[in-house]
């Protein structure tokens, strides 16, 4: 976590920070800490989202949906399904989220 709080001083570093915060949320996932992986992929989001970078965007959006479902939340994680369905830009964020 130092690392993150040292990269967000840093100038050109969005993605990094962004992919830190990936994997931080990812592994709060794989720990069913769910409302943290939120945390994580949100601070993400709006790194990718500032940067203009919509397939990591939709990355993220993805993991969130599997996030939601895996709470239990199906109502969300398929709104998310569904979003990502009519504008993704590549085929295989579309497989990864049929997956």
């Amino acid at each position: 976590m130092e690392a993150n709080a040292t990269l967000a001083g840093t100038s050109g570093v969005d993605s990094l920070l962004a992919l830190n915060y990936m994997g931080i949320g990812i592994n709060y996932m794989q720990l069913a800490a769910y409302d943290s992986s939120f945390v994580y992929y949100q601070k993400a989001f709006s790194l990718y989202e500032k940067s203009g970078n919509k397939y990591r965007m939709q990355v993220v959006q993805a993991n969130m949906a599997q996030a939601y479902y895996n709470k239990n939340d199906h109502q969300k994680s398929l709104a998310i399904v569904n979003s990502l369905l009519l504008d993704s830009i590549t085929v295989a964020i579309k497989l990864n989220v049929l997956h």
